[in-house]
């Protein structure tokens, strides 16, 4: 609902179910925090993740956030947020990989996170010029005992050869380290499927040797070049 109680407010309730993944997620935004040009907003979330196939065990996550984000100007945006959450591996084989065994239990994480925003499409819907562009960075170790920093860049720029043919070149690179202990397997770049099609998910991506597990990556680049044309 988009316009709650004819306020301009947000307001998101969203149920996934699969065979790999059950999700639950509320989200309330409100426009204009403060009467001020800036929306913020909480959501929580209770995600089920089964990773036995390509890593031995199964994902639970559950927590919440809160966010405000404002526009600079008409191209430039820029988003803080706050996450925190519980991440349990669960359910870990018995013959998965000795790495995830040491970390399989609950953690709490506390992230503290920003994304700053490029948009100079001609349209959000059915863009046929302009870029896209956003750098997030987020911090996990202010409480909980899991500490990393994480940064991803992602870039689209469209390009139009003719009036129907469109040509998209996009690119996604991320970095994730340790701050004096090793990267969660959760918290790692798990590639494949969406962000590398061709390849299921985990299908990319650093795998214990003898187990075959995947273990998610700490550094990956990916680029991509697309021709869009109306059938």
């Amino acid at each position: 609902e988009r316009n709650l109680l004819g306020r301009g407010q947000d307001l998101k309730v969203a149920l996934r179910i699969s065979q790999r993944t059950q999700q639950f997620d509320l989200g309330f935004t409100e426009p204009y925090f403060l009467d001020r040009n800036l929306a913020a907003g909480v959501d929580l979330f209770n995600v089920r993740s089964s990773r036995s196939d390509e890593s031995s065990f199964r994902e639970d996550k559950v927590g919440g956030r809160l966010r405000a984000s404002y526009e600079i100007n008409e191209e430039w945006s820029h988003g803080v947020r706050w996450t925190g959450q519980y991440v349990d591996i669960a359910d870990v084989d018995d013959d998965a990989s000795q790495i995830i065994k040491d970390q399989s239990g609950a953690e709490w994480e506390s992230i503290v996170g920003q994304t700053l925003s490029y948009d100079s499409r001609d349209s959000r819907i059915t863009p046929t010029k302009g870029l896209l562009s956003r750098l997030a960075t987020d911090i996990a170790g202010l409480g909980g005992g899991v500490r990393y920093a994480k940064a991803t860049w992602k870039t689209q720029y469209y390009y139009p050869i003719s009036k129907k043919l469109i040509a998209l070149f996009s690119g996604d690179v991320g970095h994730v380290e340790g701050l004096g202990q090793d990267v969660r397997v959760t918290d790692a770049f798990l590639l494949g499927n969406d962000n590398m099609r061709g390849f299921e998910v985990g299908g990319l991506g650093p795998r214990d040797k003898f187990t075959d597990d995947a273990l998610g990556a700490k550094t990956y680049a990916i680029g991509t070049v697309e021709l869009t044309f109306p059938i």
